[in-house]
């Protein structure tokens, strides 16, 4: 894949990096997209999911920027299942502590685990 950079004024589209974690998470936990891993929560996402992503060698993940800031996300991959695998797998106790500790906050989640 190659990396993808468009500049127009002071937006862009730039490969995300590590620093860039806690603002993924953000975005992604408030962008109002129904499912599970918006419900487990931001640390879920920033310390499990996007982590895992960005240290894959098999995705990539881009953040867009508006007037300097974050403002979206995308993430991309040839082999979605073995990305996955490779993301939960690297990391299934951390998972683990951070799913229960959100289903203790909301314990719906338990019926979509």
């Amino acid at each position: 894949m190659e990396h993808i950079r468009k500049h127009v004024g002071m937006d862009r589209i730039r490969p995300a990096g590590a620093d860039d974690l806690a603002s993924i998470a953000a975005i992604h936990h408030g962008s109002g997209t129904p499912g599970l891993l918006a419900d487990l929560g931001p640390a879920f996402l920033e310390r499990v999911y996007y982590r895992g992503i960005l240290e894959s060698p098999i995705a990539e993940t881009y953040v867009i920027e508006l007037d300097l800031a974050p403002a979206g996300v995308v993430s991309l991959t040839t082999d979605a299942n073995r990305l996955f695998t490779q993301v939960f797998r690297r990391r299934l106790f951390l998972a683990a502590r951070l799913a229960m500790a959100a289903a203790v906050r909301r314990p719906r989640i338990l019926r979509d685990l």
